[in-house]
């Protein structure tokens, strides 16, 4: 891209988002901002460790019908630790 082009570009942009913040047209968020979210989300989900009392809360929630999904949403599982999950709700 050439300079002219950059800089119409940042041209274009700014005054888009100015705009739209300006008159409350534009609800669309930025994609790479609900990425960053969704990254800092699962930094802070505490990990599943085996033969804890969390472990044990999440093989009763199995049980009684979570599924891994449930599980997933509330702590970081490694490989392993899923599969365990899996298994012990099959059997």
């Amino acid at each position: 891209m050439q300079r002219p082009q950059k800089f119409g570009t940042a041209s274009s942009y700014g005054k888009k988002y100015a705009l739209g913040n300006l008159f409350l047209i534009d609800d669309t968020q930025d994609s790479d901002a609900i990425n960053k979210i969704e990254k800092e989300i699962k930094v802070k989900l505490p990990k599943l460790l085996i033969n804890t009392p969390q472990y044990k809360n999440a093989l009763e929630g199995m049980q009684k019908g979570k599924t891994i999904n449930d599980i997933k949403k509330v702590y970081t599982l490694t490989k392993e630790i899923e599969k365990q999950l899996l298994n012990f709700k099959i059997n």
